[in-house]
């Protein structure tokens, strides 16, 4: 894969994840509205796609990134759009953590995508998809839906 499509795709999609965090930051703090996170998870979706896409070309070395980072992104959008549905400020305040260290591991394995090599830690990974997955079901999902999010956190 092209080494200066990987850049720029990093390089934009940290951008992306500055606007994002700037949304999602003051719902730790009990501020902020579920619209902020669901214009996030807008923003999101636009890395999950080309995530897939760019994982699909064949840069095997690479490609537990774009795993990484499209599960993750995946599931920030699915739980963003969620959320937009939620009253509670607890609630939004516990999604807004959830969804800030989903940001922190993204924005970890761009920088591990602009360098070339993998040095997230897969642990932390799994556990940000786990807690996705844990308020997600406090949202009231449909088994159709919980079904659907582990699938594409590749949890079946």
């Amino acid at each position: 894969m092209d080494r200066e499509l990987l850049v720029d795709f990093a390089d934009e999609s940290m951008a992306i994840l500055e606007e994002a965090e700037e949304l999602i930051a003051p719902l730790e703090d009990g501020e902020g509205t579920p619209d902020d996170i669901v214009v996030a998870a807008q923003k999101i979706d636009g890395i999950m796609g080309c995530a897939k896409t760019m994982g699909l070309s064949g840069a095997s070395d690479l490609g537990l990134l774009f795993v990484n980072i499209s599960r993750l992104s995946e599931g920030f959008k699915f739980l963003g759009y969620r959320a937009g549905e939620v009253k509670s400020s607890q609630i939004l305040q516990v999604i807004g953590g959830i969804l800030n260290e989903a940001i922190e591991l993204l924005k970890t394995s761009f920088v591990d995508l602009k360098k070339g090599y993998i040095s997230i830690d897969q642990d932390a990974v799994g556990r940000s998809q786990e807690r996705m997955m844990w308020i997600a079901k406090k949202l009231n999902l449909s088994e159709e839906d919980e079904k659907n999010l582990r699938k594409r956190f590749g949890m079946t």
